[in-house]
């Protein structure tokens, strides 16, 4: 049991390690923002219970939105991307350096919305994508849940997140004990000493029962 916490509790500093925390199967709404055209990479949060809007959804993950000066629900900067050099987020900004809004199923494929983020609703449990740059999907595999499968000598763990999949086989049975030592407790007699104390005393207890019977007889 110790060795498939530690497998788990690996298994997870790893998916932090790459910036991935989808929310848990069921639960929240998975947020995933790509930025990888402004050499900012792939976030992905977790936005917990329910949300109403993808601009609840963004917020509630942890991510800093910021409209424009003419439309404030209008998504122009996510996370200080882009800076405010390469926009000012004055007015809606070109076709082509714009963040796109796609939704999806847990696992299942991009798909985008005619909607606005103050508009959309999110599916529950399901997974929120901004792509920055084109009308491009979000360049992230829809995060999948868990899966897990198990037989005669091990659980199998796979966790897929950001296109890449981690597989960790976890042993749950327990491995073959080759020998086992057990250490005498204080005081404790080594040697065949136990053994001839023993005989020699069960041997004293009979012939003294011997002498008491004959003295019985002779009387």
């Amino acid at each position: 049991m110790r060795r498939l916490l530690l497998s788990v509790v690996l298994l997870m500093a790893l998916a932090t390690q790459a910036g991935a925390e989808p929310c848990p199967p069921g639960e929240g709404v998975t947020v995933v923002v790509d930025a990888t055209v402004l050499d900012a990479g792939v976030t992905i949060a977790c936005a917990p219970g329910p949300v109403d809007t993808g601009l609840h959804a963004l917020d509630a993950a942890g991510f800093k939105v910021e409209g424009t000066s003419r439309f404030a629900t209008f998504v122009c900067r996510i996370d200080g991307q882009p800076s405010q050099e390469q926009d000012p987020c004055v007015d809606t900004p070109s076709a082509s350096a714009f963040w796109g809004y796609w939704h999806a199923e847990r696992g299942g494929s991009w798909q985008s919305t005619d909607l606005g983020a103050a508009s959309h609703q999110p599916i529950p449990g399901g997974v929120e994508g901004w792509v920055f740059g084109s009308d491009d999907e979000p360049s992230a595999t829809v995060p999948a849940d868990p899966t897990i499968t198990t037989g005669p000598e091990n659980t199998v763990l796979t966790l897929t997140t950001n296109d890449t999949s981690t597989t960790t086989a976890m042993a749950t049975s327990p491995a073959p004990v080759s020998s086992v030592t057990v250490a005498d407790e204080p005081g404790d007699v080594d040697g065949p000493w136990p053994t001839i104390l023993t005989v020699v005393g069960v041997g004293l207890v009979g012939a003294i029962l011997l002498v008491l019977r004959r003295g019985r007889d002779d009387v």
